[in-house]
């Protein structure tokens, strides 16, 4: 019974030690993919979140402006168009 029990009890280290080997390498590929990503988006020149939204308000407040704005185009008189005909 007591060999079992020291049987078990290593399978237990091990299994541990290898569960944290697993989490430790994980941790480490997750940085590796995050400083590849970040040194791709500043190669592409993109932008942030928070940049494209400012920006996004800016332009949205810019047109909603100019759609308010009554155009001042003179008509043009229906004779000239019956003189072509």
């Amino acid at each position: 019974m007591s060999q079992n029990k020291n049987f078990l009890d290593e399978l237990n280290k091990l299994a541990g030690t290898a569960f944290s080997s697993a989490v430790q390498a994980k941790d480490s590929l997750m940085d590796i993919i995050k400083q590849h990503m970040d040194s791709l988006m500043t190669s592409k020149d993109l932008v942030s979140r928070e940049e494209f939204e400012a920006l996004k308000a800016i332009v949205m407040n810019s047109h909603k402006k100019t759609v308010n704005k009554k155009p001042s185009v003179k008509k043009t008189s229906s004779k000239k168009t019956e003189k072509n005909k």
